[in-house]
């Protein structure tokens, strides 16, 4: 019984803080969602009734979806490209580095995401600029006779956030792969069975479960960031969280603004539950990765 009330109270902190600054804020803007927007003096009168218009407006608005549908497609691709980048790390740490060599390069890896994400794409700033260092190497080896910019265009955006983001893709299929039994890859390879036939039978279907892991991670990272399109995609980048936010704080609309951010929230909902059901998975076995 003493054990239960000490287990209790350990769960009470937990709960209060995600009730506090998690469940309840997200009812609030649940419940603004379905308001208008009403001079403060008019708000709880006869006009403040619950209504489905800010909804509507997203979904009349044609430059709204473009948005809203350009957002989807990019951290769609954004997560692709995370997965070809952390794959090969993954099977490197997991089954090829071991010992001393293989905890240097996985903390080689780690250690500059300790930075700060503004730090990091600032960093890519300077590497992508017309001075920078990527422009500097091209034009040193004759690839490049004048230096160009590659800042502020889609490939920069993709290629900062999923760096940005890469980590969330690594550590689950670094899980997953490190559990793999290696003795099934030598036995198909006795076999006659090629690299690509061993990579698409074996290796690959057993790390799905952590590549669905770090898939939903990383999406919902992407489709819901604001500082690096914001700095590497300049003034013509548009991301969705970017008209949420000039929603909040430029026009002071929180009541559209929130129902823009739950339609955020039930697209990515509505993607994890597609990529389970396509995998035939289920939360926990993910979980589990």
């Amino acid at each position: 019984m003493a054990e239960r009330r000490a287990l209790g109270l350990l769960l009470v902190l937990p709960l209060l803080w995600i009730g506090g600054l998690l469940a309840v804020p997200q009812i609030r803007m649940l419940e603004l969602s379905f308001r208008r927007k009403l001079p403060l003096l008019q708000v709880g009168g006869p006009e403040d009734v619950y209504t489905v218009e800010n909804y509507l407006r997203f979904a009349e608005n044609p430059l709204y979806w473009k948005v809203f549908l350009k957002t989807v497609a990019s951290a769609v691709l954004i997560t692709f490209v995370a997965f070809l980048i952390a794959f090969p790390i993954a099977y490197f740490l997991a089954k090829v580095a071991r010992g001393t060599w293989g905890t240097r390069l996985f903390l080689a890896i780690v250690v500059p995401f300790w930075v700060n994400e503004i730090v990091r794409t600032f960093a890519w700033l300077l590497i992508l600029s017309e001075q920078g260092v990527l422009n500097q190497v091209l034009v040193a080896v004759g690839l490049l006779r004048a230096p160009g910019s590659y800042l502020y265009t889609e490939g920069a955006v993709i290629l900062g956030m999923a760096y940005a983001y890469m980590l969330f893709m690594l550590f689950p299929l670094y899980a997953s792969l490190e559990n793999l039994d290696f003795s099934l890859v030598e036995a198909a390879q006795d076999l006659g069975a090629g690299w690509v036939r061993v990579l698409r039978h074996i290796i690959l279907p057993h790390c799905v479960p952590g590549a669905v892991a770090g898939s939903i991670m990383v999406f919902m990272l992407a489709v819901g960031t604001y500082v690096v399109p914001a700095m590497l995609g300049g003034k013509g980048a548009i991301w969705f969280v970017q008209l949420i936010y000039s929603r909040f704080y430029d026009a002071l609309n929180w009541n559209l603004g929130s129902a823009f951010a739950f339609s955020l929230l039930v697209l990515s909902l509505a993607f994890v539950g597609a990529l389970l059901r396509m995998f035939r998975l289920s939360v926990g076995r993910v979980l589990q990765s």
